[in-house]
């Protein structure tokens, strides 16, 4: 089981009730991951990925606490992992 947090405006997406909640996926790859997500959260999927399984531009993915820029599908998920989707922020 990997525990999929979410920002608050993302986890609208796919219920007021997970606002603050952490989700449980049970992905073993990014693209089990990306389909789970998209058959469970169509809402959130649409935002979050574009074509294929990549990350739309905007959004940080963080996994165990290390951000993931680039290589998502040679990405593995073991039980326990901790993922958090977030929207990047730029400022200056």
């Amino acid at each position: 089981m990997v525990n999929l947090m979410l920002a608050s405006h993302l986890s609208n997406l796919v219920s007021p009730e997970f606002c603050g909640k952490t989700i449980a996926v049970k992905p073993s790859s990014w693209p089990e991951f990306v389909e789970e997500v998209r058959t469970r959260f169509p809402r959130l999927a649409n935002r979050v990925f574009g074509h294929r399984y990549t990350l739309n531009p905007g959004f940080a993915l963080v996994l165990n606490d290390e951000v993931i820029a680039q290589g998502y599908n040679s990405l593995h998920f073991y039980n326990g992992d901790e993922m958090c989707i977030l929207v990047n922020i730029a400022g200056g």
